[in-house]
């Protein structure tokens, strides 16, 4: 079985802007009065750069 790369992005993404990630966030997050809209904006930008690399890296180690 072969590893989709959109649909395990699109899944995690899914995760990050659900409305129980947020809630899990704003529990463990002490309020510094930055927007947890831009904290889930920020994590999902980092999980995506991430995410690429990781894929990136795997594929050179295929082609190999």
């Amino acid at each position: 079985m072969a590893f989709d790369i959109k649909k395990s992005r699109a899944e995690i993404l899914m995760v990050l802007k659900s409305e129980s990630h947020k809630e899990f966030i704003a529990s463990k997050l002490s309020n510094t009065g930055e927007d947890l809209k831009e904290i889930c904006r920020k994590g999902s930008a980092q999980y995506e750069r991430n995410f690429n690399k990781l894929c990136a890296a795997s594929k050179r180690m295929i082609e190999r």
